[in-house]
């Protein structure tokens, strides 16, 4: 199965992704973040294959985000 975690400061948006991707037979839902800071600690309990993440986020940019992330693992 593949892993994703969903971060997003939508609850709504959240859900919905939660349901697509838990019902795909091909992936699960292993976490959930709401604010990049908490994600952060997610990530680094958990290694999801996918990090679905919204651009937009009260703490910082989703794309700054990324971008140290994906330098970090």
């Amino acid at each position: 199965m593949i892993k994703v975690h969903i971060t997003d400061d939508h609850k709504m948006v959240v859900e919905g992704f939660r349901e697509v991707v838990d019902n795909s037979g091909i992936a699960i839902v292993c976490g959930i973040s709401y604010r990049l800071s908490d994600c952060r600690k997610h990530l680094a309990r958990e290694h999801p294959d996918v990090l679905l993440l919204d651009i937009e986020m009260p703490d910082g940019s989703g794309i700054e985000f990324f971008s140290e992330m994906k330098k970090k693992y």
